[in-house]
């Protein structure tokens, strides 16, 4: 057992981690309830063959915004189903705290730097997760916001254009187009920029927003509007009397 792999066994047995699932392939646990991920993902490196380099943040998914997605986006699917919800992510440099925990493979500072990490990791868990435990929670904390001027709009990436409009249109259907011109009008100042992500849907965003307008939500799944698959039987021609 190397030293990251015993951190994880120490925190596996952390009670605010008693639900979760570690997934190794992801360095991730995460928690499902209903339509809501909750992950702590601990990224780490080894280096200088002495060193191992952990880098805690939590984040939060809402799949519900994700996979109706997935037909447009850029990405793989696996890539895409790996994307955490625009604006819920949490690192310690925002709350005051080391952003990197160092460890030797020795584990000679091992009893030193664990307790350091494991208390970041509870501030973050502690941080992020209560405020994000429904839909309307992230409509009310990330979104709304933004109407008022409270809180801007990202400068980078795509995915936060379709998760904010997919968000409102399920959770304020009444403030769907206000937030959609906001919107919108941000990204035509990122495609004069030719900010890379957005120029990938370019022509494609009128495509993209009939299909999320033609969706239905009700469910608590993104579903496509029913169409009549049965023949219209063609009327029987009158005989010549």
């Amino acid at each position: 057992m190397n030293v990251y792999e015993r951190i994880v066994e120490l925190l596996k047995e952390e009670p605010l981690l008693k639900d979760f699932v570690y997934v190794k392939s992801k360095s991730m646990f995460i928690k499902k309830v209903d339509n809501i991920q909750y992950i702590l993902h601990l990224y780490h490196v080894f280096t200088f063959n002495f060193w191992v380099n952990v880098y805690p943040t939590t984040a939060i998914r809402y799949d519900i915004l994700h996979k109706w997605f997935e037909k447009f986006s850029f990405r793989t699917v696996r890539d895409q189903r790996n994307t955490c919800t625009s604006g819920t992510a949490c690192w310690p440099q925002l709350l005051g705290l080391e952003s990197c925990y160092s460890f030797l493979y020795s584990e000679e500072d091992f009893d030193e730097v664990y307790p350091q990490l494991l208390q970041t990791v509870r501030c973050l868990i502690q941080e992020t997760f209560p405020k994000f435990t429904s839909l309307k929670d992230y409509y009310d904390r990330v979104i709304a916001p933004v109407l008022t001027g409270e809180r801007d709009l990202p400068h980078n990436s795509a995915d936060w254009v379709f998760e904010y409009l997919s968000a409102t249109r399920i959770v304020a259907p009444d403030k769907y187009e206000d937030v959609k011109k906001v919107v919108m009008s941000h990204v035509k100042e990122m495609t004069a920029k030719g900010e890379p992500n957005i120029m990938e849907y370019v022509g494609k965003w009128d495509e993209i927003f009939a299909y999320l307008e033609s969706l239905d939500f009700s469910s608590g799944k993104a579903r496509e509007p029913k169409t009549d698959t049965k023949r219209k039987r063609k009327p029987k021609e009158k005989k010549d009397e």
